[in-house]
């Protein structure tokens, strides 16, 4: 099955009792006021993906003229035994976790799923034995019974087209259908979708952005479908977001590491980071927003980010612009997650009553840590400091003519003074690139083999193909940027060069 081409509707083949409250219309009311933003709700799900061990998620919009009709969040992980499920789906009930899962609770699945849509499915594979249930308005007002499905549906929406997920031996589909998320309003469905998953990609690879930044890491993908045509547009994989992902330090000495001591735990370690001041990277802007909001203390668990900014007390005002360059990365060791409250979107965490005073008085060396407060703001007033990197606009330069300098300056930079140039040069090449980065001296290396080519009969001259560097330099802007090179930058950078050199080629 190539494509999602049916209604996707799921037989019941028995049903199961649940003892769970017994007002359900008030139940309902509840789970959709309980916080949850969508990209809150997908992130959930996929912290079960993850603790499935699952290397690939896919979050599929489907969607009509008239409003976004499902939303797929789909794994390649162990998938789910029917008793398994079972327990997984009943109020009531919760599974056993380890400390390293990133699931806590156990309700993330339910409450999750229910705060954004009235009906939700879960479809598994796990050894060979296919199982689904249902919950949905209509089963809450009939004495809460979980729909249990018929398994030959089932089969057939494991065996349709996943952006190349392969689940014939294991896997997970949860299907959220009668939305109460994401409603089209004015601006219309398609846009709609396109917003979602902008906002989507900034929030995912914000939260897993270790997950994803790791070796052979988790991808993550996103893409939508139009009904009644089977085809999904282009799938999209989520960047990692670091939060702590600057160059070079705002700040000489920094980052540097608090050590705290709680009550009941033994030690914590709080490490201070100072960004670049008028930084530009995406990991200081982290998908836009009011960025003096992001500072603070930035709380993982098990390497999940939970919560990105807020100083929990230790100041008073969470977004003075002054202290915006000061971000704090906090690990919460898995002796301390008793001391920790973590808010049940996963977004907020709620230290112990000595934590505020802990932090006063840390220090790293003589440095104590309302010093470092000082210095990030001290940083920030200087605007661009000796210590701080220069972090200007990025401007092609080297290799187009003056006129064209000045042309892109006025469209890249035309308020900044000063700018980081990007020059281009001609050199020999393996016959399979088009271009290569050298990122240390801030270049894009053209394949002399292939200039005639790009060329097309015009004259060879050190400012020839201005168009073709122009263009090459906005695919590659970010590989800039950033401070390392990710797997997800290389092969972009691969599937460039490759699509390039195949229109070169005929």
């Amino acid at each position: 099955m190539d494509s999602l081409e049916s209604d996707y509707t799921l037989k019941i083949e028995t049903k199961g009792v649940e003892s769970t409250p017994p007002n359900p219309e008030r139940t309902k009311d509840a789970f959709s006021r309980i916080g949850y933003s969508p990209e809150e709700s997908i992130a959930d799900l996929i912290d079960n993906s993850i603790d499935a061990t699952a290397s690939d998620v896919l979050i599929r919009l489907v969607y009509n003229s008239k409003n976004v009709q499902r939303i797929f969040i789909v794994d390649n992980g162990s998938g789910m035994r029917e008793e398994i499920l079972r327990r997984a789906m009943q109020f009531g009930s919760t599974l056993k976790h380890e400390k390293t899962d990133l699931g806590k609770y156990g309700m993330g699945l339910k409450t999750a799923s229910l705060s954004q849509c009235e009906q939700f499915s879960v479809i598994t594979r796990a050894g060979g034995e296919i199982s689904g249930r249902r919950w949905s308005s209509a089963s809450f007002q009939k004495d809460w019974l979980c729909e249990k499905l018929d398994r030959s549906g089932c089969a057939i929406l494991l065996a349709a087209s996943w952006a190349g997920l392969d689940l014939k031996k294991s896997g997970t589909i949860v299907m959220w259908e009668k939305l109460t998320c994401l409603q089209a309003g004015d601006i219309g469905t398609s846009e709609t979708v396109n917003k979602a998953i902008i906002g989507l990609a900034n929030h995912l690879g914000l939260v897993f952005h270790r997950f994803i930044e790791k070796k052979g890491g988790l991808k993550i993908h996103l893409d939508s479908q139009l009904t009644g045509t089977g085809e999904s547009k282009v799938t999209q994989t989520v960047e990692p977001l670091n939060p702590f992902g600057y160059r070079i330090s705002g700040a000489k000495n920094y980052p540097k590491e608090f050590r705290i001591k709680l009550e009941g735990v033994e030690s914590m370690t709080l490490v201070g980071h100072i960004w670049p001041p008028k930084s530009r990277e995406r990991g200081y802007t982290l998908g836009g927003g009011k960025i003096s909001s992001r500072q603070g203390f930035y709380f993982y668990r098990n390497d999940r980010l939970i919560q990105s900014g807020s100083w929990n007390g230790f100041r008073g005002d969470d977004a003075e612009p002054h202290v915006s360059l000061a971000r704090v990365m906090v690990d919460i060791p898995p002796r301390a997650e008793g001391s920790f409250d973590v808010m049940v979107q996963k977004s907020k965490v709620m230290p112990p009553r000595d934590f505020v005073e802990a932090v006063k008085a840390a220090t790293s060396g003589s440095t104590r840590f309302p010093d470092y407060v000082v210095k990030a703001t001290e940083v920030y007033r200087q605007k661009v400091g000796r210590e701080a990197v220069e972090d200007f606009p990025l401007v092609p330069w080297l290799g187009l003519s003056q006129g064209s300098r000045e042309k892109v300056r006025e469209v890249l930079a035309p308020e900044d003074q000063r700018i980081r140039k990007v020059g281009f040069w001609w050199k020999k090449l393996e016959a399979g690139s088009i271009f290569e980065l050298d990122r240390d001296r801030r270049r894009i290396n053209l394949n002399e083999l292939h200039r005639g080519a790009i060329l097309g009969g015009s004259r060879r001259s050190k400012n020839d193909a201005e168009l073709f560097k122009a263009t090459i330099f906005l695919l590659v802007r970010e590989c800039f940027e950033h401070q390392a090179m990710t797997r997800q930058r290389k092969e972009f950078l691969d599937t460039c060069n490759r699509l390039l050199l195949h229109c070169i080629n005929g």
